[in-house]
Formats: structure tokens, C-alpha cells, sequence
């Protein structure tokens, strides 16, 4: 078994740094590239930024459809938008329409 005295002082003494410097890389890897490092944060941050915009955009979504649907309440039955619907759902058209074809 060998003695810590018949060990290299110069090396004995740069043990403990070498030890905190394979620590700090250590933290310091995780801190970057762990579970909740920088860069899992800064994915989260587009994340969140990319679900806001689709969250926003469903929410403008929903509120066209509740104005559509407030049409329809029988007690604001507005007879011009149901003609409407009726023809561009069931493709029927009233003799005096004009037709304009889009290519």
C-alpha cells in the first residue's frame, strides 16, 4: 500500500483543485444541458411562445363561431343571413342571383 508521503506534495497539493474543478464542470454541464438547464429553458420559452400564438388564434377562432352562433338564437333569427346559409349549404340559388364563377 503506498504511503501519502512517498506521494508527489506537488501533486497531493493539487489534488482538492483538480477535484473542484471536475465538480464545478460538472454543475456546470448539467446547468447547461440538464433537465432544467439553459438550454431545456430556453426550449421551453419557444414553447411557450408557440402555444400562446396557437391559443390566441383558437380563441379568435371561438369567437367567430360564437357571433355565428348568436345568429342562429331564435330570438335574434335575422332572416336574410338564414336565406344565406340555406343556399351555400344545400347549393340551391334564387332565379334573380347573379352567379360569378373564380377560377
Amino acid at each position: 500500500m503506498m504511503r501519502l508521503r512517498s506521494i508527489n506534495p506537488r501533486l497531493v497539493r493539487a489534488l482538492p483543485a483538480a477535484v473542484a474543478l471536475l465538480v464545478l464542470a460538472y454543475f456546470g454541464y448539467h446547468a447547461l444541458h440538464g433537465k432544467y438547464g439553459f438550454f431545456a429553458y430556453s426550449r421551453l420559452v419557444d414553447e411557450h411562445a408557440q402555444l400562446s400564438a396557437e391559443a390566441e388564434r383558437l380563441m379568435a377562432e371561438r369567437r367567430a363561431l360564437e357571433a355565428q352562433v348568436s345568429l342562429m338564437r331564435p330570438d335574434r333569427l335575422d332572416a336574410d343571413w338564414l336565406d344565406e346559409e340555406a343556399r351555400r349549404s344545400l347549393g340551391y340559388l334564387h332565379p334573380q342571383d347573379v352567379v360569378v364563377i373564380e377560377r
